[in-house]
């Protein structure tokens, strides 16, 4: 049973290391989530800035237009204007690379789910063919006549050993019609062997 017993434990291994890649992307799941909180916090930071900012360009546009401004603080404040709207859509960005990636991480989830799945299914299957390995008795008991040996091929039927129960004995007897009328099952019984005579054994019909 060496190579049935090798293959449970491949299909056992095999177990592991899809669970084991299972909790992973579910770990990277989580920190994506966490990722993806603070890229909107970022974005929504961002677009605040961009707001004042585009204010702040207007403002300025208009007090150097009658004069009351420079030219200089108006070219400033477009410029950072500009800043903020770049700084605006690289945030954006951020944000949708982000939950891109939460996108191919439940993907990756879901297709571990079905490896590991498929895992426990060898698993099932390597322990019913260890299974098949073994013959069992379903008696208690001890091993009489034995015919199979160790390597033999056996085939449905075939006939392999004795198996002498450890408790509850059974004597096949004959007995005449006229003497069955006499007896009811479970009616105590004594039965005396030739092997020992002296040391006759109680029992019950059946």
């Amino acid at each position: 049973d060496r190579p049935f017993m090798a293959a449970l434990d491949r299909a056992r291994a095999a177990v592991q290391q899809q669970q084991s890649a299972l909790d992973n992307l579910r770990a990277q799941v989580s920190l994506q989530n966490s990722l993806i909180e603070q890229a909107q916090a970022d974005l929504e930071a961002k677009n605040v800035a961009a707001v004042f900012t585009a204010q702040d360009a207007k403002r300025y546009e208009a007090l150097a237009s009658t004069k009351a401004g420079t030219q200089q603080d108006a070219q400033r404040s477009l410029a950072a204007d500009g800043q903020a709207r770049a700084s605006v859509t690289a945030s954006r960005a951020g944000l949708a690379a982000a939950t891109q990636r939460l996108d191919v991480l439940n993907t990756q989830i879901s297709e571990a789910t079905a490896a590991l799945a498929a895992a426990r299914a060898d698993v099932d299957t390597a322990q019913l063919d260890l299974g098949f390995t073994e013959v069992r008795s379903p008696i208690d008991g001890i091993v009489g006549n034995r015919l199979a040996q160790v390597g033999t091929y056996v085939s449905p039927g075939s006939y392999l050993l004795t198996i002498v129960p450890a408790s509850g004995l059974w004597v096949d007897a004959n007995f005449k019609e006229d003497q069955l009328r006499d007896m009811t099952d479970g009616q105590a019984a004594t039965v005396y062997t030739d092997i020992a005579p002296d040391a006759p054994l109680k029992g019950h019909v059946t």
